[in-house]
């Protein structure tokens, strides 16, 4: 799922796992989960996928 999601790219992989962690620290999770990796966009390919 990550690598697909980030194309291999480790930047890529490095802003989804930061986003992801900003998200449960506001949200008061504290903890990173599948459901909160997958409502998070990164890199172009994710922008590209909500506009077609």
């Amino acid at each position: 799922m990550l690598h697909e999601r980030t194309g291999g790219y480790m930047d890529t992989l490095d802003q989804l796992i930061c986003q992801a962690a900003q998200q449960a620290i506001e949200d008061g999770t504290e903890a990173i989960t599948e459901e909160g990796i997958n409502d998070m966009v990164v890199g172009r390919q994710d922008c590209e996928d909500d506009w077609a």
